[in-house]
């Protein structure tokens, strides 16, 4: 993690950057995993802040490899479930992905263990 003095850390970055390399196209998937959603915002930070990164890498691959690609840039969040109070109602079936604009990116919520790479980077 970096540091900005010696007692205060910056901002984590997510957990996972997922590339699809493409002809001339590059889509990087940004993910960040929490155990619920009750803090949002310090995983759509978290995601935010994972953009210069994630565009440093590929301007080292693109000068790595001599080539240029024209990338699209995801962001989804995963929790393993929605808040950590015991549901004591009838069972919910599995909602659809959610999507929630966060100081100007769209991140996709998905609440669960497990996913499938399509529906993940959907």
């Amino acid at each position: 993690m970096l540091r900005k003095s010696p007692n205060e850390s910056w901002q984590r970055i997510c957990d996972y950057l997922l590339v699809d390399e493409g002809t001339n196209s590059c889509e990087i998937t940004m993910i960040e995993m929490k155990s619920t959603l009750q803090n949002r915002t310090a995983a759509f930070e978290q995601l935010r802040r994972s953009l210069p990164l994630a565009k440093y890498l590929l301007s080292v691959c693109e000068v790595e490899l001599r080539d240029e690609w024209y990338p699209r840039f995801r962001y989804v969040l995963i929790a393993e479930k929605r808040t950590n109070r015991l549901n004591k109602g009838p069972i919910r079936p599995i909602s659809q992905i959610e999507t929630e604009d966060y100081r100007g990116i769209k991140v996709s919520i998905r609440v669960g263990t497990r996913f499938n790479f399509p529906t993940l980077v959907a």
